[in-house]
């Protein structure tokens, strides 16, 4: 198990775990872990007033990875 308090995508890359015995057999595995960004929004709704029956429409902008 590969265990952190905190990670950021700079921490992606690959991890080895390398285990042995008395006897010198050695055995190796190693993964590729990709570290993804939690999405957050950096431009958020706003009210808006508009007529009986027209069309609104509502933006944000949001960045994260994957996107």
């Amino acid at each position: 198990h590969l265990a952190t308090d905190s990670i950021d995508p700079a921490d992606s890359g690959n991890y080895s775990c390398i285990v042995g015995n008395e006897s010198g057999d050695i055995q190796r595995v190693t993964y590729m872990v990709n570290v993804l960004e939690n999405a957050s929004i950096s431009k958020g709704l706003q009210d808006q007033t508009v007529s009986l029956g027209a069309t609104v429409q509502f933006t944000c902008e949001v960045h994260g990875n994957p996107t």
